[in-house]
């Protein structure tokens, strides 16, 4: 058993952390994407609200 964790301990660890940092990336990622698109749809009706008061001069 020593020389199994000798040989392949470090891939097992590495492993581990690997689906550790998955499983705490899944729920932190939706919260992103949750801001993220908060943030742009107010940016797009401030925007958008402005753009609609904006008088762009005629030329005749």
């Amino acid at each position: 058993m020593k020389s199994f964790l000798e040989e392949y301990g470090l891939a097992i660890f590495a492993i581990i952390c690997i689906v550790m940092l998955i499983l705490i990336a899944t729920p932190v990622g939706q919260a992103i994407s949750t801001a993220i698109t908060t943030i742009v749809t107010s940016f797009t009706t401030t925007t958008t609200g402005y753009m609609d008061t904006i008088q762009l001069p005629t030329f005749k």
